[in-house]
């Protein structure tokens, strides 16, 4: 047997094992240590205490002890409960100061964290579209659900929020909460922050996160749509989960501090779409190999030749010239010192082969 599987088989026991290889031989000897034996048999069933706690009587470090063995044991019960097995000897760590920092509190939008009392929450959803708001609302003490469309104007919902509430007061049911969500797209999350400024808890919807008909021909109106919000809003607002889930609204400086990184994602789009497609174009005429990202790209357009001699077209010629601009001005930059100079956000630093 060779001694690596001889060590991985004997574990904690090769340590009390000293062996010594002859030099220039084939044959080792091996004794037991008696040291070590003896310094393992004194140290069985005993804890190994390590702590920072600081304490000069020896009883409250011994009441510390006793106490970290309490909560072991109880660890232990509860590994056994859960079906966990190899039970190994305990090594108890007593901290006291925090060495880090403390872990972050979970951010859960997948239902809502607040009970919700239907009986004094005011209800409503808007579908948004460019040209027109459509607002339906639950309203405590009204049987009916009333649905407004209105302009594209948030002062219009928030005075219809108040004659919902004003109608809610007169069935005798009192307003103490209003929430509102519409689905994030177009608009973004101002209408959130401005409701929010307005005291009106403002929610947004991710889109992904509603359920909605497969079928291949369903009916999609503005009303079907407010009601399907309806539903998943006040599913989510009763802490249910698979209803929908909410997108965290960020600050104005924190959408903005977003922007440059998202402009430089789509001007490398841009670029990659343009590229392509120039190479597409040439292809079809037989001239593989090109590189439109290369700065002599505009000179060596007019030295192609198709595989029987003959130049590029000039309609296609001038059409790789347009899109070689276009790719040239949405060009970002690859300099990390420009980067660095525009603290703010990317600059561009745009780079423009000119083409004759």
């Amino acid at each position: 047997m060779k001694l690596g599987a001889a060590r991985d088989q004997s574990r904690s026991a090769w340590r009390l094992v000293v062996i010594e290889v002859v030099a220039d031989s084939a044959t080792f000897s091996y004794r037991l240590d008696r040291n070590k034996l003896r310094q393992t048999r004194s140290r069985e069933g005993r804890y190994l205490l390590r702590t920072n706690l600081v304490e000069d009587d020896p009883n409250k470090l011994w009441s510390h002890y006793l106490l970290l063995v309490a909560v072991e044991e109880a660890f232990k019960n509860l590994k056994r409960c859960y079906g966990a097995s190899g039970e190994r000897n305990g090594i108890i760590v007593a901290a006291t100061k925090p060495t880090g920092c403390p872990m972050p509190q979970p951010n859960d939008l997948s239902k809502s964290l607040a009970a919700l009392d239907e009986n004094s929450t005011l209800i409503a959803v808007i579908e948004m579209s460019q040209s027109s708001w459509l607002v339906a609302g639950i309203i405590p003490g009204v049987e009916r659900h009333p649905a407004k469309k209105l302009n594209p104007d948030e002062g219009g919902v928030l005075r219809l929020l108040h004659r919902w509430r004003g109608e809610a007061e007169k069935a005798g049911r009192n307003i103490s909460w209003t929430a509102v969500a519409y689905e994030a797209g177009r608009d973004g999350f101002w209408l959130a922050r401005w409701l929010r400024a307005h005291g009106v808890e403002a929610y947004v919807i991710h889109p992904n996160s509603i359920a909605v008909s497969r079928e291949h021909r369903r009916a999609k109106t503005d009303r079907l749509d407010t009601a399907l919000l309806k539903r998943a809003f006040l599913g989510w607002l009763r802490g249910e989960r698979e209803h929908c889930s909410m997108a965290a609204i960020p600050s104005l400086e924190e959408e903005d501090a977003k922007r440059p990184s998202r402009e430089r994602e789509n001007l490398v789009g841009e670029r990659t779409r343009i590229g392509n497609r120039v190479k597409s174009t040439l292809a079809r005429l037989g001239i593989r190999g090109f590189k439109p990202s290369l700065r002599t790209a505009a000179y060596r357009l007019e030295r192609l030749r198709t595989p029987e001699g003959e130049p590029v077209p000039a309609h296609t010629l001038a059409g790789l010239r347009r899109a070689r601009w276009r790719g040239c001005s949405c060009s970002p930059s690859r300099s990390g010192r420009s980067r660095r100079r525009a603290s703010n956000g990317w600059n561009g630093n745009q780079t423009v082969v000119p083409i004759r």
